[in-house]
This record gives C-alpha cells, sequence and structure tokens, in this order.
C-alpha cells in the first residue's frame, strides 16, 4: 500500500510538473505571436498612411508613388492639433501611433508630427519608410523618411 501511495504521488508531481512547462510554453508562443502581429500592424498602417489622400502629391493629376506634399502634411498635422473629433475620426485607419515625416537631404532635422495618438502606451515597434517630399511653393523635392510608430499593449 505504501509502494501504490509513493507511485500515485510520483505521478501527480510529474503531471503538475508537465502541465507548468506546457503553459509556460504556450505562453512564450503567445509572447512571440503577438509581437509578430503589432510589427504585421505597424507595416500595415504605415503603408496605409504612405496612400493617404491628404498628404499626397499629385502633378497634372498623375501621382507620384511614395510622395509627400510637405504643405498639405503641415495642414493636416494643424488639424490634428485643433481639432480632436478630426484625430479621432482617423482612429480607425491609425490607431495608436505616431507618424512623423522627416527630410535628410538636402535640408537635415526639418520633422512634421502629423499625426499623435498613444493612448498612453508606452511600449512602441518603429517602422521606417523611405519617401519623397514635395515642396509645391519651390516646387522641389527632397528626400525623407516616414516614421510610423506603432503603440501595442
Amino acid at each position: 500500500m505504501f509502494e501504490t501511495i509513493a507511485i500515485l504521488i510520483v505521478f501527480f508531481f510529474l503531471i503538475v510538473f508537465g502541465v507548468s512547462f506546457y503553459t509556460l510554453m504556450q505562453k512564450s508562443s503567445f509572447e512571440k505571436e503577438n509581437e509578430k502581429n503589432v510589427q504585421l500592424k505597424s507595416v500595415a498602417i504605415a503603408q496605409k498612411v504612405a496612400y493617404l489622400p491628404e498628404t499626397d502629391c499629385a502633378m497634372i493629376g498623375i501621382q507620384i508613388d511614395n510622395c509627400f506634399d510637405v504643405h498639405k502634411a503641415k495642414a493636416l498635422q494643424h488639424i490634428f492639433q485643433t481639432d480632436d473629433t478630426k484625430q479621432l475620426a482617423y482612429f480607425p485607419i491609425l490607431e495608436y501611433s505616431t507618424i512623423t515625416l522627416e527630410r535628410i537631404y538636402p535640408h537635415t532635422g526639418e520633422k512634421v508630427v502629423v499625426y499623435n495618438l498613444t493612448g498612453e502606451r508606452v511600449r512602441k515597434i518603429p517602422t521606417f519608410y523611405p519617401i519623397v517630399l514635395y515642396n509645391a511653393t519651390s516646387k522641389t523635392f527632397d528626400f525623407g523618411v516616414l516614421e510610423v510608430d506603432v503603440y501595442g499593449t
């Protein structure tokens, strides 16, 4: 009888160890899958931003790919800063993210934060996208970077 009880105790310890090991592996797998989904969402939002009609630059009815009109972007920035309802109207598309246009060449350092809604989240996944910035006043094209920071849970 003592041997049977000892075998049952060892058996239950093995079951508890196996279940705890399995849950740790599932938790690790879930975290990796969640990280992958947030990164995919970051890329998807960057692609949506790249083709927003509010900031595209079209020359004589021809749309230029990966091109942002600087004046339109600054106007959109001003609208988002002055009217929170407009920013919330874009929430289904842009979600919790920060969208920044940065001029790299020839005039470095100029940044335009077009959209900024973090929802007090701190974990961010940055995505960088090379773009062309068009200045309609001087009719010049500059190289820039579109930075999309998507905030995850």
